[in-house]
């Protein structure tokens, strides 16, 4: 009887110590053509939050309803002894103005919190790439190269085709976004 008992908990431990120490996750990842497999790596940082809607859009030089234009490409910039940044620099047509100094129709550029890469796909706070599905308002702020980066990470984008409703957690006040 101990001899099982020993057998089944050295199996079980052995099984969960293969699930706990596993350091990426195998997702489908789309590209602009298809779905491939990427390992998914996901960085913390420190970032400017919100408390409300209001304190949002204040902070945002434009309010715009967009949708991704099939451009992107990934930008890397030097800081810190050696360190880099990376980013992606998205491309989306802008449908609807509410806020701001761009005009419907005009194409520009939007700075993502994550990238693609051979080694896999990469995301500060768990951010998701736009996608062409997608229509998105956006609460953006103008960078210095005149490029606009998401207010809050994801509390400055949301994905107007989704409908799903929003369940507590710290963005419980944005689904007044959604009603503007």
């Amino acid at each position: 009887m101990k001899k099982t008992l020993f057998t089944v908990s050295a199996i079980a431990l052995i099984l969960g110590s293969s699930l706990y120490f596993s350091t990426s996750t195998s997702i489908k990842a789309a590209n602009e053509t298809n779905s491939i497999e990427k390992d998914v790596y996901i960085r913390y940082a420190s970032y400017a939050s919100f408390t409300d809607i209001k304190a949002l859009e204040n902070a945002a030089d434009i309010i715009a309803e967009v949708k991704f234009s099939g451009k992107r490409e990934t930008k890397v910039w030097g800081y810190e002894e050696g360190d880099t940044y990376t980013n992606t620099l998205t491309s989306v047509e802008v449908k609807k103005v509410h806020q701001g100094e761009v005009s419907k129709g005009e194409e520009i550029g939007v700075y993502e919190p994550a990238y693609i890469s051979e080694n896999g796909f990469y995301s500060i706070e768990g951010y998701n790439l736009m996608n062409k599905k997608g229509k998105y308002l956006l609460y953006l702020r103008t960078k210095k190269d005149g490029n606009y980066s998401v207010l809050g990470l994801y509390q400055g984008k949301y994905d107007l085709n989704e409908t799903s409703t929003l369940k507590g957690g710290p963005s419980l006040f944005f689904e007044t976004a959604l009603t503007r």
